[in-house]
């Protein structure tokens, strides 16, 4: 079973904010993307403590092997938490379509499936 630790937000410029929490830690976060790539296995994103200006992890594009789909796998390290390691969901699944008052769906964009190195713009969960 997978556990929601953030909630992010892509923004405009292709980085990623929210709030990594746990137990233990309560952590505004940036997931920035890493444009100056040295080598092909260097992150596509780094991690940044918002708060203390700390980098705390990277993530890297994959392709699921099962459904061909890309993700952000992510690995997240300080001395409060150990090592963690999660993947962040898409859109499509960290949002639940709920009816208005009126009675009717709000509408949500579906992701079909970005090109390599642009996550779509909304709301995605860190697990």
């Amino acid at each position: 079973m997978a556990t929601t630790i953030a909630n992010l937000t892509t923004k405009s410029d292709g980085s990623m904010e929210g709030v990594f929490a746990t137990l233990r830690v309560n952590a505004p976060i940036t997931l920035i993307p890493n444009t100056n790539k040295s080598r092909e296995d260097a992150p596509d994103y780094r991690i940044v403590n918002k708060r203390t200006g700390f980098e705390i992890g990277a993530g890297w594009h994959r392709i699921s092997q099962r459904s061909g789909e890309e993700y952000l796998s992510v690995k997240l390290e300080a001395p409060e938490i150990g090592v963690i390691f999660g993947n962040l969901a898409p859109p499509r699944v960290a949002r639940k379509t709920r009816r208005s008052s009126s009675g009717t769906t709000p509408s949500e964009a579906s992701v079909a499936g970005p090109a390599r190195g642009r996550l779509p713009t909304g709301k995605r969960r860190l697990q």
